[in-house]
């Protein structure tokens, strides 16, 4: 354990670095009672490293709360960076650009859209053989995509164009 807001007896340190795994899991509880400290002492250390850990998580839940903003941030660059050069290769008119440093290649998907809670009628639910003891039937997205590609209408599910940029 490393010091931080609250110090910590060194034979209790020693001990805590010593006797704690890769798991978390405190082990040789029985040789911290051996330990030649005054019982109040001994239990104030004890809470003193509860706190320095709990201090710990509260950082570590910070951080890791600002990396997953940080990725949905460079996830969303990557998208728009995807986008622009969409639109640069779609105003050329070409599928493929060469430059001095990089092979672009530009496809269009087509990805089928199932908003939440739209009402997907019956004729376009498939049961799925269960994996578990309940489930529910859900959508066709073969049989989905094909309907509305043929110009079926249903409230909730579209058909979203995607460009897919391939660097190479």
């Amino acid at each position: 354990m490393q010091k931080s807001l609250y110090q910590i007896d060194s034979e209790i340190e020693k001990f805590l670095n010593e006797n704690i795994d890769e798991n978390g899991e405190v082990h040789n509880v029985e040789r911290l009672e051996r330990l030649n400290i005054d019982r109040d002492k001994k239990i104030n250390n004890i809470v003193y490293a509860k706190k320095n850990n709990d201090n710990l998580i509260a950082a570590l839940e910070t951080e890791q709360a600002n990396l997953k903003q940080r990725l949905e941030t460079a996830k969303k660059t990557g998208e728009s960076l995807n986008n622009y050069i969409a639109y640069i290769m779609q105003g050329m008119g070409t599928k493929k650009l060469i430059t001095a440093d990089y092979r672009v290649k530009l496809t269009v998907s087509k990805q089928l859209i199932i908003d939440r809670g739209a009402d997907v009628p019956e004729e376009y639910m498939i049961v799925k053989p269960p994996k578990i003891v309940d489930y529910e039937p859900q959508p066709d997205k073969i049989a989905l995509k094909k309907a509305i590609e043929n110009g079926e209408i249903i409230d909730g599910v579209h058909i979203k164009e995607c460009n897919n940029i391939k660097v190479g």
